[in-house]
């Protein structure tokens, strides 16, 4: 018996994060954690999530898997892409502590990080190249979502531009061929609920969204699949 637990939008709580990580069993070779993106903006401490994010996926080499999400692209076009630096001054904070007037007004932050952080930076760049999505016979794990439509449902590879994956919004409900697993949006935006801040949300179709609001929550929520069972539970704040 396995489990894959799923976990979106750490957005810079590395404390939260920690917390979750003390409710996932990683002991059991076939155990997966699935992370589903967005860990940098909105919270203090990006540099942080982002090295346990690594040193986890070296210890656990085949047991975590890692998604990128809208706010880790915004990273990544600003680096490699010639974008602007769009990442929020928390995260700019957490790299680079109080920033030197000089180094603004000179354009040399881009150049600080890479000379700084090269392990990051190449770890940004092989995620870069990988899948926005992870699947499984029953189910797919992406940040924001895909394509989806009642008819064709299993072409949606090839549907689905790259953009959607991580950026895909308004959320999407209803049957699917296969689970759909995402973070990215409000869990109690879509269920039109309060309740659900820092909970998951199911439409008791075939979506499910982990709630990315920690900011306000204070938590991060786990989706937990039971493969044996093929059974889903969520450890939410009354199971902390």
């Amino acid at each position: 018996m396995s489990k894959l637990y799923a976990i979106s939008d750490i957005h810079g709580h590395y404390q939260e994060f920690l917390e979750a990580l003390d409710k996932i069993d990683l002991s059991v070779p076939d155990n997966k954690l699935l992370l589903l993106g967005d860990y940098i903006d909105n919270g203090s401490q990006s540099l942080e999530v982002i090295e346990k994010i690594i040193s986890l996926e070296q210890e656990y080499p085949n047991q975590i898997i890692t998604l990128l999400g809208n706010h880790d692209e915004l990273l990544i076009d600003w680096l490699f892409k010639f974008e602007p630096c769009l990442i929020d001054e928390q995260s700019l904070l957490s790299f680079f502590g109080k920033l030197d007037d000089s180094v603004l007004i000179n354009g040399d932050l881009k150049k600080v990080f890479i000379e700084k952080y090269p392990l990051i930076t190449n770890w940004l760049k092989r995620k870069n190249n990988e899948k926005r999505y992870y699947e499984t016979d029953n189910q797919i794990f992406v940040h924001a979502g895909i394509w989806e439509t009642k008819e064709d449902q299993e072409y949606w590879k090839s549907y689905t531009c790259e953009n959607l994956y991580t950026h895909k919004y308004p959320a999407e409900t209803g049957r699917f061929y296969k689970d759909i697993i995402a973070g990215h949006i409000y869990a109690h935006e879509i269920a039109n609920n309060k309740e659900y801040l820092g909970r998951i949300y199911h439409d008791n179709e075939s979506h499910y969204y982990i709630d990315g609001d920690v900011q306000k929550s204070g938590y991060l929520p786990i989706l937990v699949y039971d493969t044996e069972k093929k059974l889903y539970t969520f450890i939410e704040k009354e199971n902390y």
